[in-house]
């Protein structure tokens, strides 16, 4: 086999560099520590080889004539040479492999000792540490312990049942469901608002339909307002004209914010058309939201 020693310095050299820089990135810094000097000493051996090449192609350059057609003349490199370069080659190899071995192993067991940790926090009696360990779940994205945070959805404690559904919202899990629904209907509002959020982000069509639901006949205005937005964002609004009858309804509410909920509601999904009139006349309403809002229809609507 022939090659022209620039050729193979420039091979040899390349693989070695590439094994440095493989080694850099490629794994953990404690493995990183671990075999830098090998690693170092197999980049030197290779340039080494690189080198011995270059000279015994040098030599046989000087007792070869010069080609009229090519000032560089191929020669043959020894055998031994080239196996030498090919042993230490697989050594690189072979050694960054095992490398990238061992990093995968040592991240998934840091994975599993951080999750284990987690989930003890979740079974806590203390309710910042529960709540502190579904937070940790869900920054590591750790689906897999999903059955470990349903059970906080009925916790006892209104910022653990908080971070709970907010991990939903991130990680689905359908045996969640019903949970959410349960917060969803519940009497704190905040955790209601991202128990829905968490059902609209699921995207599922049993999660969807429990916000049509909601939004037809759910007992909290503001939150059957938010479903209507949730089915639109997903895509539907079957239900959508059905339900702002309710919303038109809550214009005659003797409750300022029932009134601008109604407003709200009527201005994104009523008709200017037959709507028009009711918003003319919270528009000179008492209370100074009411007012706004329905000045906000009118120019919605182009009025």
């Amino acid at each position: 086999m022939k090659y022209s020693a620039m050729f193979l310095v420039a091979l040899l050299g390349g693989l070695a560099g590439a094994g440095a820089t493989a080694m850099y990135f490629g794994t953990g810094s404690r493995a990183m520590r671990v075999h830098t000097e090998e690693v170092a000493g197999l980049r030197a051996e290779l340039l080494t080889l690189g080198h011995r090449i270059e000279a015994v192609e040098t030599r046989q350059r000087s007792t070869s004539a010069a080609s009229d057609e090519d000032s560089t003349v191929p020669t043959t490199i020894p055998e031994e040479l080239l196996e030498a370069a090919r042993s230490a080659a697989r050594d690189v190899a072979t050694n960054l492999s095992q490398q990238r071995e061992s990093s995968d192993t040592d991240a998934t067991l840091e994975r599993k000792t951080a999750l284990a940790r987690a989930i003890d926090q979740v079974r806590a009696p203390h309710e910042d540490t529960r709540r502190n360990g579904i937070r940790r779940l869900r920054r590591m994205f750790a689906s897999e312990a999903s059955a470990e945070v349903i059970p906080a959805l009925a916790d006892g404690s209104a910022l653990v049942r908080m971070e709970a559904a907010t991990y939903f919202e991130y990680l689905w899990d359908p045996a969640a469901l019903q949970p959410l629904v349960n917060l969803m209907y519940g009497q704190d509002e905040s955790i209601a608002e991202q128990a829905l959020d968490a059902l609209c982000k699921s995207g599922q069509e049993e999660a969807i339909a429990k916000l049509q639901e909601y939004y037809l006949a759910g007992p909290a205005l503001k939150l059957a307002l938010e479903a209507g937005k949730a089915l639109e964002e997903n895509h539907s609004t079957a239900a959508v004209p059905e339900g702002v009858q309710r919303f038109r309804d809550a214009l005659k509410s003797a409750k300022p914010d029932e009134r601008r909920l109604g407003l709200a509601g009527v201005g994104r999904w009523g008709d200017a058309a037959t709507d028009e009139w009711r918003v003319r006349e919270l528009a000179a309403d008492a209370d100074g939201s009411v007012r706004a809002e329905a000045q906000r229809t009118l120019v919605a609507w182009g009025q």
